[in-house]
């Protein structure tokens, strides 16, 4: 008499376990999906910097004062500028500034443009976009910045407030304009590190890209296999479906180009001899570089053939629900994921266990769907379980590989077998 057989459980502490999973009967996502990352580069700084920053990416800026002379001062008080002639004896200019900025956005709060001519008062000039300059220094306009003799020459000083950079102009009777200018990006360390406060933009995006897994059930029509087929295929689904889905996430992670993670265990795939690496310093140093990478806690990636070993060392523990670090990174022991198959560009490696780091998991699958049917071809009747899946690792994925050497056996003690059993040392 044939009777129900026992329920095969998927493995415990696979891809399941970690991931956040979402079974949605919408069918739209399945077109793929994305969102925007709030890890790998959302970057936090101090402030204010400290006296040594580390070098950051800046954009340098540029400013360029014009200087330009317009019609005779009018007589309303304006202050004078003085000069060997007598007063009713000479003329007067009046002289213009305008300071434009390329990129304006770039520049420090403190960024000042002043200009004084012969000693006089000190005048600040806005700073304009390199658009805006233009257009006033066309129309004839600009700033103000004293009336000065026609017929003597004046210093003009241009100072630059926030670091306080000088550069001087002497403007002669013949000189209609003048121009000078302010690279601010030759010395970062100066101003940029120190008063410049450095803007990121919005997170990038993470994108799922649609697949399906599929199973079957497949026999000649007799008996009641015509009303058990769909059953099966589904239970073979529910069974089977978490090693389909790591096989998936294990070969894409290869073909997507992981960062190495270095150290003496780095992945360099090169071959032995190796240099002493323990299995839990790989997993550690991989742990370090993905939490620094993606700037919180990721998942670690890691075939299941090494979860006894690491184990048995202490180097993860367990709550029932899950594996971890002691650092509380969740740890991934997937049945679907082949050791010994490192990045596409590095093929098989049997002499070395390859580990992943990414970060969260989240699995978006639809329903399980079912179809059966009579294939008139092989006289079977059939039926066949899908589903779609939408899966996401976040920004990070790095690797590391290290040396599968605990099968091999253990080198020969250098003095072992220089004596014989119960023989006597020999003497001096």
């Amino acid at each position: 008499m044939e009777v129900t057989g026992p329920r095969i459980r998927p493995a415990r502490f696979g891809l399941f376990s970690v991931a956040e999973v979402e079974t949605v009967e919408d069918g739209t996502w399945e077109w793929g999906l994305q969102y925007r990352s709030q890890g790998c580069d959302a970057n936090v700084y101090s402030w204010p910097r400290p006296c040594i920053a580390p070098p950051l990416p800046v954009q340098p800026v540029t400013i360029r004062v014009e200087l330009f002379v317009g019609a005779a001062a009018p007589d309303d008080g304006t202050p004078r500028l003085e000069c060997s002639p007598p007063e009713e004896h000479r003329d007067y200019r009046t002289l213009f500034a305008v300071a434009s900025a390329d990129p304006c956005w770039a520049l420090p709060p403190s960024t000042r443009i002043q200009v004084q001519a012969d000693g006089g008062h000190l005048v600040t000039i806005p700073i304009l976009g390199p658009k805006g300059a233009a257009e006033e220094e066309a129309d004839g306009a600009g700033n103000w910045v004293a009336a000065i003799p026609k017929d003597c020459v004046s210093r003009i000083l241009i100072r630059e407030a926030g670091l306080g950079a000088e550069k001087y102009v002497d403007f002669r009777p013949d000189l209609t304009g003048a121009a000078v200018t302010f690279d601010l990006s030759p010395d970062p360390e100066a101003w940029l590190n120190e008063r410049r406060k450095v803007l990121d933009g919005p997170p990038g995006y993470v994108c799922g890209d649609p697949f399906w897994i599929y199973t079957s059930a497949a026999c000649m029509p007799g008996a009641d296999f015509t009303k058990d087929a769909e059953p099966m295929a589904r239970r073979r689904m529910e069974t089977g479906e978490q090693r389909a889905v790591e096989e998936w996430l294990w070969r894409s992670m290869r073909e997507s180009h992981p960062i190495p993670v270095g150290g003496e265990c780095s992945g360099s795939f090169r071959r032995m001899p190796w240099p002493a690496a323990r299995l839990e310093v790989c997993l550690s140093r991989l742990e370090t570089a993905l939490t620094q990478t993606l700037g919180g806690m990721g998942v670690l990636h890691v075939p299941s053939v090494v979860a006894m070993r690491l184990a048995s060392l202490g180097s993860i523990w367990t709550d029932l629900s899950g594996w971890y670090t002691p650092l509380g990174t969740p740890v991934v022991f997937g049945t679907g994921y082949d050791a010994t198959l490192g990045p596409v560009d590095q093929g098989v490696t049997p002499d070395q266990i390859v580990m992943y780091g990414t970060g969260p998991v989240t699995v978006r699958r639809g329903p399980v769907n079912v179809y059966d049917g009579f294939d008139r071809l092989t006289n079977n009747y059939a039926a066949i379980a899908e589903r779609a899946y939408a899966l996401t690792t976040d920004c990070a994925l790095l690797y590391t590989a290290c040396p599968n050497d605990w099968c091999q056996a253990p080198e020969p003690d250098e003095d072992e077998g220089e004596d014989e059993p119960g023989q006597p040392e020999p003497g001096p």
